[in-house]
């Protein structure tokens, strides 16, 4: 099994987001047609995530200590910032590149959230959790199997009006692929405050 940890975005601010970046996916569409437009509902802040946990007691394990870990942490406001083209110095994408909407504000609190989930996940399960130490929201990615790369410079030339998005629970995803039935997506969430 495999438990992606991460911040869900608002339908409203979804709306909007999918608003804006029309222009954005035309480009990439017409310049960079080997780069995958993620579908809205995968629109999200991920903030870790274990590639493999195999003993569903360590599945519930790490669902109860995310639920004692960020409850009270607080409502989290963020407004959005740039595009950037990752990864920077981050290995757990192997070859592939991503395009991400960073935060002009808020993205120090949800480094924080992260940085304490990171914490209570090592503990728990050792070697096993990987941190994203930058929140983004994951929008663009490029397919593993094609060479070209994205034009860094198209992306970090495009810009988007800032929007506000408010984060009050962390929405863990735990997903298992089976051979006859794909991949199975099971979630459950913690509040903030």
């Amino acid at each position: 099994m495999r438990i992606n940890i991460a911040l869900p975005l608002l339908r409203p601010f979804k709306d909007e987001l999918d608003k804006k970046t029309g222009p954005l996916r035309k480009t990439l569409s017409k310049s960079s047609p080997h780069y995958r437009w993620l579908d809205r509902e995968e629109w999200r802040v991920t903030l870790g995530y274990f590639g493999k946990v195999g003993d569903p007691i360590d599945v519930e394990h790490v669902c109860m200590a995310i639920e004692q870990e960020v409850l009270g942490f607080g409502l989290i406001v963020g407004v959005t910032g740039r595009f950037e083209t990752f990864p920077k110095d981050q290995s757990y994408y192997g070859n592939r590149n991503t395009v991400g909407l960073t935060f002009e504000k808020g993205g120090d609190r949800i480094a924080e959230l992260s940085g304490r989930i990171a914490d209570k996940m090592n503990g728990l399960i050792s070697n096993k959790y990987t941190q994203f130490k930058s929140p983004y929201i994951t929008l663009v990615r490029k397919d593993r199997r094609r060479r070209p790369t994205l034009p860094n410079g198209r992306i970090k030339k495009l810009e988007l009006e800032p929007l506000e998005c408010r984060f009050n629970k962390v929405v863990i995803y735990i997903s298992d692929k089976r051979i006859s039935e794909g991949v199975y997506v099971l979630q459950r969430s913690a509040r903030l405050i």
